[in-house]
Protein backbone atom coordinates (compact mmCIF):
# COMPACT_ATOMS: atom_id res chain seq x y z
CA UNK A 1 0.00 0.00 0.00
CA UNK A 2 1.38 3.53 -0.86
CA UNK A 3 0.48 6.73 0.16
CA UNK A 4 0.83 9.33 -2.92
CA UNK A 5 0.66 12.72 -2.01
CA UNK A 6 -1.00 12.09 0.60
CA UNK A 7 -2.77 15.33 2.45
CA UNK A 8 -1.44 17.55 0.39
CA UNK A 9 -1.75 21.16 0.62
CA UNK A 10 -2.47 22.28 -2.27
CA UNK A 11 0.31 25.32 -3.89
CA UNK A 12 1.97 24.23 -0.16
CA UNK A 13 5.07 23.41 -2.15
CA UNK A 14 5.61 26.65 -4.44
CA UNK A 15 8.63 27.55 -6.13
CA UNK A 16 10.00 31.71 -5.96
CA UNK A 17 10.84 32.73 -9.74
CA UNK A 18 14.41 33.91 -9.78
CA UNK A 19 15.15 33.58 -6.15
CA UNK A 20 15.51 30.01 -5.87
CA UNK A 21 13.44 29.26 -3.12
CA UNK A 22 10.65 31.04 -1.10
CA UNK A 23 7.44 28.74 -0.74
CA UNK A 24 5.51 31.75 -0.78
CA UNK A 25 6.59 34.27 -2.91
CA UNK A 26 4.28 36.09 -5.48
CA UNK A 27 6.53 35.59 -8.49
CA UNK A 28 6.32 31.35 -7.78
CA UNK A 29 6.13 30.24 -11.42
CA UNK A 30 6.05 26.00 -10.41
CA UNK A 31 5.09 23.67 -7.94
CA UNK A 32 7.85 21.71 -6.85
CA UNK A 33 8.29 17.90 -5.70
CA UNK A 34 7.60 16.99 -2.47
CA UNK A 35 11.10 16.42 -0.32
CA UNK A 36 10.34 15.85 3.10
CA UNK A 37 13.07 18.35 5.10
CA UNK A 38 13.00 20.81 2.02
CA UNK A 39 9.38 21.88 2.13
CA UNK A 40 7.31 19.00 3.61
CA UNK A 41 7.36 17.54 6.73
CA UNK A 42 6.51 13.82 4.88
CA UNK A 43 7.52 12.38 1.34
CA UNK A 44 6.11 12.70 -1.51
CA UNK A 45 5.26 8.38 -1.52
CA UNK A 46 4.99 6.85 1.68
CA UNK A 47 4.94 2.76 1.77
CA UNK A 48 2.34 2.01 4.38
CA UNK A 49 1.66 -1.30 4.20
CA UNK A 50 4.51 -4.60 2.38
CA UNK A 51 3.29 -8.10 3.42
CA UNK A 52 3.47 -11.34 1.95
CA UNK A 53 -0.17 -14.01 1.68
CA UNK A 54 -0.04 -17.57 1.39
CA UNK A 55 -2.95 -19.90 1.07
CA UNK A 56 -3.43 -23.38 1.28
CA UNK A 57 -5.96 -26.08 1.65
CA UNK A 58 -8.15 -24.10 -0.05
CA UNK A 59 -8.06 -21.29 1.70
CA UNK A 60 -8.66 -22.79 4.78
CA UNK A 61 -4.94 -22.23 5.72
CA UNK A 62 -3.50 -18.84 5.24
CA UNK A 63 0.28 -17.32 6.12
CA UNK A 64 0.72 -13.94 6.32
CA UNK A 65 3.97 -12.11 7.68
CA UNK A 66 5.20 -8.41 7.06
CA UNK A 67 4.45 -4.95 7.76
CA UNK A 68 0.17 -5.15 7.66
CA UNK A 69 -3.14 -3.13 8.50
CA UNK A 70 -4.52 -4.09 11.62
CA UNK A 71 -7.68 -3.80 11.83
CA UNK A 72 -10.37 -5.18 14.13
CA UNK A 73 -14.37 -5.17 14.77
CA UNK A 74 -15.82 -1.60 15.02
CA UNK A 75 -12.49 -0.47 14.30
CA UNK A 76 -12.76 1.51 18.12
CA UNK A 77 -9.82 0.63 19.54
CA UNK A 78 -7.38 -0.39 16.41
CA UNK A 79 -8.49 0.88 13.19
CA UNK A 80 -6.98 0.11 9.73
CA UNK A 81 -7.43 3.45 8.42
CA UNK A 82 -8.97 2.37 5.51
CA UNK A 83 -11.90 5.08 5.17
CA UNK A 84 -11.99 7.61 2.22
CA UNK A 85 -11.54 10.68 4.92
CA UNK A 86 -9.36 8.78 7.18
CA UNK A 87 -5.39 10.02 8.52
CA UNK A 88 -4.55 7.64 10.65
CA UNK A 89 -4.11 3.78 10.11
CA UNK A 90 -3.00 1.13 13.10
CA UNK A 91 -0.11 -1.01 11.21
CA UNK A 92 1.44 -4.09 12.34
CA UNK A 93 4.66 -5.96 11.61
CA UNK A 94 3.59 -9.15 11.81
CA UNK A 95 3.17 -13.03 11.37
CA UNK A 96 0.13 -14.48 10.93
CA UNK A 97 -1.93 -17.73 10.79
CA UNK A 98 -5.17 -18.55 10.10
CA UNK A 99 -7.17 -21.43 10.07
CA UNK A 100 -10.88 -22.45 10.01
CA UNK A 101 -12.86 -24.65 12.39
CA UNK A 102 -16.14 -25.08 11.32
CA UNK A 103 -17.74 -21.75 11.72
CA UNK A 104 -14.64 -20.05 13.12
CA UNK A 105 -11.18 -18.91 11.69
CA UNK A 106 -8.18 -18.77 14.61
CA UNK A 107 -5.39 -16.89 14.01
CA UNK A 108 -2.42 -17.01 16.15
CA UNK A 109 -0.20 -14.11 15.67
CA UNK A 110 3.20 -12.49 16.88
CA UNK A 111 4.28 -9.25 16.13
CA UNK A 112 7.59 -7.36 16.35
CA UNK A 113 6.10 -4.32 18.44
CA UNK A 114 9.26 -2.53 18.88
CA UNK A 115 12.51 -3.57 18.42
CA UNK A 116 14.91 -0.62 19.53
CA UNK A 117 17.75 0.69 17.65
CA UNK A 118 19.47 -1.28 14.91
CA UNK A 119 22.99 -1.28 13.80
CA UNK A 120 24.86 -1.51 10.36
CA UNK A 121 27.51 -3.80 10.44
CA UNK A 122 30.88 -2.67 9.93
CA UNK A 123 29.04 0.67 10.05
CA UNK A 124 28.76 0.09 6.02
CA UNK A 125 25.37 2.41 4.70
CA UNK A 126 23.03 0.44 2.37
CA UNK A 127 23.73 -3.23 4.32
CA UNK A 128 21.32 -5.26 5.78
CA UNK A 129 21.00 -3.80 9.50
CA UNK A 130 20.35 -5.88 12.44
CA UNK A 131 18.75 -5.54 15.72
CA UNK A 132 21.33 -3.74 18.21
CA UNK A 133 20.06 -5.65 21.55
CA UNK A 134 17.47 -7.82 22.40
CA UNK A 135 16.57 -7.42 25.91
CA UNK A 136 14.85 -4.41 25.51
CA UNK A 137 12.40 -5.69 22.69
CA UNK A 138 8.43 -5.61 22.70
CA UNK A 139 7.09 -8.62 21.82
CA UNK A 140 3.30 -9.16 21.17
CA UNK A 141 1.00 -12.86 21.16
CA UNK A 142 -2.34 -12.66 20.13
CA UNK A 143 -5.32 -14.81 19.35
CA UNK A 144 -8.04 -13.51 17.17
CA UNK A 145 -11.27 -15.79 17.55
CA UNK A 146 -13.38 -14.72 14.20
CA UNK A 147 -17.06 -15.61 13.25
CA UNK A 148 -17.63 -13.52 10.14
CA UNK A 149 -19.90 -13.52 7.00
CA UNK A 150 -19.17 -12.21 3.48
CA UNK A 151 -21.18 -8.98 3.24
CA UNK A 152 -23.35 -9.69 0.43
CA UNK A 153 -23.91 -13.00 2.07
CA UNK A 154 -25.38 -11.05 4.89
CA UNK A 155 -27.51 -9.31 2.47
CA UNK A 156 -28.53 -12.04 0.76
CA UNK A 157 -29.76 -13.60 4.23
CA UNK A 158 -31.07 -10.64 5.68
CA UNK A 159 -33.85 -10.42 2.61
CA UNK A 160 -34.55 -13.71 3.29
CA UNK A 161 -35.76 -13.01 6.55
CA UNK A 162 -32.78 -14.44 8.60
CA UNK A 163 -30.77 -12.97 11.73
CA UNK A 164 -27.02 -12.49 11.15
CA UNK A 165 -24.92 -12.51 14.33
CA UNK A 166 -21.13 -12.07 13.49
CA UNK A 167 -18.25 -11.61 16.25
CA UNK A 168 -15.08 -11.99 17.82
CA UNK A 169 -12.71 -12.08 20.55
CA UNK A 170 -8.98 -10.84 20.76
CA UNK A 171 -6.68 -11.39 23.80
CA UNK A 172 -3.10 -10.11 23.06
CA UNK A 173 -0.14 -10.06 25.98
CA UNK A 174 2.65 -7.84 25.33
CA UNK A 175 6.29 -8.20 27.55
CA UNK A 176 9.28 -6.23 27.78
CA UNK A 177 12.29 -7.42 29.91
CA UNK A 178 14.48 -4.63 29.84
CA UNK A 179 14.90 -0.73 27.93
CA UNK A 180 18.25 0.94 26.99
CA UNK A 181 19.74 3.80 29.14
CA UNK A 182 21.22 7.06 28.00
CA UNK A 183 24.22 5.53 29.13
CA UNK A 184 23.72 2.68 26.18
CA UNK A 185 23.29 5.18 23.34
CA UNK A 186 25.91 7.66 24.73
CA UNK A 187 29.03 5.16 25.57
CA UNK A 188 28.14 1.30 25.27
CA UNK A 189 27.28 -0.56 21.61
CA UNK A 190 26.00 -3.85 20.92
CA UNK A 191 25.14 -6.67 23.55
CA UNK A 192 28.22 -6.79 25.67
CA UNK A 193 27.16 -3.59 27.12
CA UNK A 194 27.24 -3.12 30.92
CA UNK A 195 24.10 -3.77 33.13
CA UNK A 196 23.87 0.13 33.94
CA UNK A 197 23.09 0.59 30.03
CA UNK A 198 19.42 -1.15 30.99
CA UNK A 199 16.97 -0.72 32.91
CA UNK A 200 14.52 -3.14 34.13
CA UNK A 201 10.70 -2.86 32.29
CA UNK A 202 9.41 -5.90 33.25
CA UNK A 203 6.09 -4.71 31.55
CA UNK A 204 3.39 -7.03 31.07
CA UNK A 205 0.25 -5.71 29.50
CA UNK A 206 -3.01 -7.95 28.65
CA UNK A 207 -5.46 -6.72 26.03
CA UNK A 208 -8.26 -8.13 25.37
CA UNK A 209 -11.19 -7.10 22.89
CA UNK A 210 -14.84 -7.87 22.09
CA UNK A 211 -16.86 -7.39 19.31
CA UNK A 212 -20.49 -8.25 18.04
CA UNK A 213 -22.47 -7.71 14.96
CA UNK A 214 -26.38 -8.47 14.27
CA UNK A 215 -28.49 -8.08 11.38
CA UNK A 216 -32.17 -8.73 11.36
CA UNK A 217 -34.50 -7.11 8.76
CA UNK A 218 -33.69 -3.70 9.30
CA UNK A 219 -32.06 -3.53 12.48
CA UNK A 220 -28.59 -3.19 12.40
CA UNK A 221 -26.97 -3.57 15.98
CA UNK A 222 -22.72 -3.35 16.98
CA UNK A 223 -21.01 -3.21 19.63
CA UNK A 224 -17.14 -3.42 21.06
CA UNK A 225 -15.39 -3.38 24.62
CA UNK A 226 -11.86 -3.18 24.91
CA UNK A 227 -9.64 -3.85 28.16
CA UNK A 228 -5.95 -2.71 28.84
CA UNK A 229 -4.81 -4.47 31.79
CA UNK A 230 -1.04 -4.86 33.57
CA UNK A 231 1.99 -3.15 34.82
CA UNK A 232 5.52 -2.24 33.90
CA UNK A 233 8.71 -0.26 35.32
CA UNK A 234 9.62 3.36 34.55
CA UNK A 235 12.49 4.20 35.14
CA UNK A 236 11.93 8.21 34.08
CA UNK A 237 9.98 8.49 37.30
CA UNK A 238 13.23 7.29 40.08
CA UNK A 239 16.74 6.28 39.63
CA UNK A 240 17.06 2.55 37.69
CA UNK A 241 18.22 0.31 41.34
CA UNK A 242 14.19 1.82 42.32
CA UNK A 243 12.22 2.63 39.40
CA UNK A 244 8.49 2.37 40.60
CA UNK A 245 5.82 0.21 38.69
CA UNK A 246 3.41 1.95 36.51
CA UNK A 247 -0.27 0.48 36.50
CA UNK A 248 -2.22 0.46 33.39
CA UNK A 249 -6.13 -0.04 33.82
CA UNK A 250 -7.91 1.04 30.76
CA UNK A 251 -11.64 0.27 29.77
CA UNK A 252 -13.40 1.56 26.38
CA UNK A 253 -16.53 0.80 24.42
CA UNK A 254 -18.79 1.56 21.24
CA UNK A 255 -22.19 0.65 20.94
CA UNK A 256 -24.39 1.15 17.14
CA UNK A 257 -27.79 0.89 16.68
CA UNK A 258 -29.72 1.67 13.01
CA UNK A 259 -33.04 0.81 11.80
CA UNK A 260 -33.22 1.33 7.57
CA UNK A 261 -36.83 1.46 6.49
CA UNK A 262 -38.67 2.12 3.49
CA UNK A 263 -38.08 0.88 -0.78
CA UNK A 264 -34.37 0.73 -2.40
CA UNK A 265 -33.57 3.98 -3.44
CA UNK A 266 -35.27 6.20 -0.90
CA UNK A 267 -34.03 5.04 2.37
CA UNK A 268 -34.05 6.24 5.77
CA UNK A 269 -31.83 5.34 8.31
CA UNK A 270 -32.27 6.02 12.31
CA UNK A 271 -28.99 5.47 14.13
CA UNK A 272 -27.82 5.91 17.80
CA UNK A 273 -23.97 5.51 18.94
CA UNK A 274 -22.86 5.88 21.85
CA UNK A 275 -19.66 4.70 23.80
CA UNK A 276 -17.11 6.12 26.22
CA UNK A 277 -13.40 6.11 27.38
CA UNK A 278 -12.21 5.81 30.99
CA UNK A 279 -10.33 8.63 32.33
CA UNK A 280 -7.90 10.03 35.60
CA UNK A 281 -9.48 11.32 37.81
CA UNK A 282 -5.89 12.87 38.78
CA UNK A 283 -6.35 17.02 38.42
CA UNK A 284 -5.28 18.12 34.93
CA UNK A 285 -4.65 14.76 33.30
CA UNK A 286 -8.09 14.02 31.54
CA UNK A 287 -9.97 14.86 28.41
CA UNK A 288 -7.53 17.41 26.90
CA UNK A 289 -4.05 16.41 27.89
CA UNK A 290 -2.01 13.81 26.25
CA UNK A 291 -3.60 10.16 27.74
CA UNK A 292 -0.54 8.84 27.01
CA UNK A 293 1.60 10.21 29.51
CA UNK A 294 -1.14 10.24 32.30
CA UNK A 295 1.30 9.91 35.13
CA UNK A 296 3.41 11.68 37.60
CA UNK A 297 3.94 12.82 41.56
CA UNK A 298 1.86 10.70 43.46
CA UNK A 299 -0.26 9.49 40.17
CA UNK A 300 1.51 6.06 39.26
CA UNK A 301 -1.27 4.96 37.03
CA UNK A 302 -2.19 5.13 32.73
CA UNK A 303 -6.37 5.13 33.33
CA UNK A 304 -6.97 6.94 29.96
CA UNK A 305 -8.42 4.77 27.28
CA UNK A 306 -7.90 6.11 23.79
CA UNK A 307 -10.19 5.16 20.69
CA UNK A 308 -8.70 5.24 17.38
CA UNK A 309 -8.87 8.76 15.62
CA UNK A 310 -10.49 7.06 12.42
CA UNK A 311 -12.99 6.03 14.32
CA UNK A 312 -15.21 9.07 13.75
CA UNK A 313 -17.63 10.35 15.91
CA UNK A 314 -18.12 13.78 14.88
CA UNK A 315 -16.25 16.80 13.14
CA UNK A 316 -14.92 18.99 15.51
CA UNK A 317 -14.50 18.00 19.33
CA UNK A 318 -13.66 14.70 19.60
CA UNK A 319 -11.58 14.90 16.13
CA UNK A 320 -10.45 18.17 15.94
CA UNK A 321 -10.24 19.43 19.32
CA UNK A 322 -9.52 16.57 21.55
CA UNK A 323 -7.97 14.08 18.91
CA UNK A 324 -10.19 11.37 19.74
CA UNK A 325 -12.56 10.31 22.56
CA UNK A 326 -10.48 9.46 25.94
CA UNK A 327 -11.84 10.86 29.20
CA UNK A 328 -15.16 10.97 27.91
CA UNK A 329 -18.69 9.48 27.23
CA UNK A 330 -21.01 10.71 23.82
CA UNK A 331 -24.25 9.94 22.81
CA UNK A 332 -24.75 10.65 18.89
CA UNK A 333 -28.31 10.22 17.68
CA UNK A 334 -28.24 10.56 13.64
CA UNK A 335 -31.30 10.07 10.60
CA UNK A 336 -30.30 9.58 6.98
CA UNK A 337 -31.98 9.75 4.49
CA UNK A 338 -31.40 8.70 0.56
CA UNK A 339 -33.41 11.85 -1.54
CA UNK A 340 -32.42 9.07 -4.61
CA UNK A 341 -30.23 6.40 -5.27
CA UNK A 342 -27.18 8.53 -5.53
CA UNK A 343 -27.67 12.01 -2.93
CA UNK A 344 -27.71 11.28 0.55
CA UNK A 345 -28.72 13.48 3.12
CA UNK A 346 -27.78 13.31 7.07
CA UNK A 347 -28.13 15.41 10.39
CA UNK A 348 -26.47 14.12 13.76
CA UNK A 349 -26.45 15.75 17.57
CA UNK A 350 -23.57 14.75 19.50
CA UNK A 351 -24.07 15.17 23.20
CA UNK A 352 -20.05 14.72 25.42
CA UNK A 353 -19.60 14.74 28.68
CA UNK A 354 -16.21 14.26 30.85
CA UNK A 355 -15.58 11.19 33.16
CA UNK A 356 -13.92 13.18 36.05
CA UNK A 357 -14.80 17.31 36.79
CA UNK A 358 -11.01 17.66 37.86
CA UNK A 359 -9.72 16.69 34.42
CA UNK A 360 -11.12 19.48 32.75
CA UNK A 361 -10.21 23.07 32.51
CA UNK A 362 -13.48 24.20 33.83
CA UNK A 363 -13.96 21.73 36.46
CA UNK A 364 -17.01 20.59 35.32
CA UNK A 365 -18.84 17.31 33.39
CA UNK A 366 -20.30 18.79 30.17
CA UNK A 367 -17.80 18.96 27.38
CA UNK A 368 -20.28 19.92 24.90
CA UNK A 369 -23.47 19.75 22.14
CA UNK A 370 -22.42 19.26 18.56
CA UNK A 371 -24.74 19.73 15.43
CA UNK A 372 -23.33 17.89 11.83
CA UNK A 373 -25.01 17.95 8.77
CA UNK A 374 -23.49 16.44 5.79
CA UNK A 375 -25.11 16.07 1.90
CA UNK A 376 -23.06 13.14 0.03
CA UNK A 377 -23.17 12.22 -3.75
CA UNK A 378 -22.33 8.64 -5.10
CA UNK A 379 -23.04 6.87 -1.60
CA UNK A 380 -25.57 4.23 -0.44
CA UNK A 381 -27.20 3.27 2.61
CA UNK A 382 -26.45 -0.08 1.51
CA UNK A 383 -23.37 -1.90 -0.18
CA UNK A 384 -21.60 -0.30 -2.58
CA UNK A 385 -21.36 3.18 -4.35
CA UNK A 386 -20.15 5.39 -7.05
CA UNK A 387 -16.63 5.67 -7.73
CA UNK A 388 -17.05 9.50 -7.93
CA UNK A 389 -18.20 10.47 -4.57
CA UNK A 390 -18.38 13.76 -2.93
CA UNK A 391 -19.85 15.70 0.16
CA UNK A 392 -20.68 18.48 1.55
CA UNK A 393 -20.34 18.79 5.53
CA UNK A 394 -21.05 21.65 8.12
CA UNK A 395 -20.61 21.18 11.97
CA UNK A 396 -21.16 23.67 15.25
CA UNK A 397 -19.88 22.56 18.04
CA UNK A 398 -21.56 24.64 21.75
CA UNK A 399 -19.06 24.03 24.19
CA UNK A 400 -20.62 23.45 27.99
CA UNK A 401 -18.53 24.16 31.17
CA UNK A 402 -16.12 21.93 31.11
CA UNK A 403 -14.16 24.02 28.65
CA UNK A 404 -14.39 27.50 30.31
CA UNK A 405 -10.62 28.35 30.86
CA UNK A 406 -10.51 28.96 35.24
CA UNK A 407 -6.95 30.18 34.63
CA UNK A 408 -6.03 33.63 35.49
CA UNK A 409 -9.19 36.75 36.52
CA UNK A 410 -12.08 35.19 36.52
CA UNK A 411 -13.69 32.76 34.10
CA UNK A 412 -13.27 32.85 30.31
CA UNK A 413 -16.17 31.16 28.45
CA UNK A 414 -15.82 28.77 25.24
CA UNK A 415 -17.11 30.54 22.49
CA UNK A 416 -18.49 28.03 19.86
CA UNK A 417 -16.95 26.62 16.59
CA UNK A 418 -17.94 25.46 13.21
CA UNK A 419 -16.28 24.06 10.37
CA UNK A 420 -17.47 23.83 6.56
CA UNK A 421 -15.76 20.91 4.77
CA UNK A 422 -16.20 19.88 1.15
CA UNK A 423 -14.84 16.70 -0.02
CA UNK A 424 -14.32 15.17 -3.27
CA UNK A 425 -13.52 11.30 -4.01
CA UNK A 426 -12.32 9.02 -6.73
CA UNK A 427 -12.66 5.52 -5.87
CA UNK A 428 -10.64 3.21 -8.03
Amino acid sequence: TLDVLDNLVLGSSAQGYGTGGGSDDVLSSSQQPVTRGVNSRVDAIQVKRLYARVTAMNEQLELRIGRMSDDWGLGMMTNGGDCLDCDYGHVADRVAVAFKIGSHVFSPMYDWAATGPTNAPFAVTGVQPVDSVTKDDVNRFSLRIVHANDPEDIEDRVLRGEMVLNYGWWNALKTQDAGLSRAYYETYQGDDAPADAYQRRDALIYTSDAYFRLYLGGVRVAGEAALHWGSFRDARLSDVTSAPKTHIYQLGGALEASYRFGPAGKRAELTLKSGGASGDSTADFGALDAAGSQRGGTDDAIENFQFSPDYHIDLLLFRRLMGTVTDAWYVRPSLAYQFSPQLTGNLAAIYSQAIFKRSTPGRQLPLGLEVDSELAYGTSLGIGGSPLQASLAYGILFPFGALQNLQGTGAKNPKFAQTLQMRLYLVF
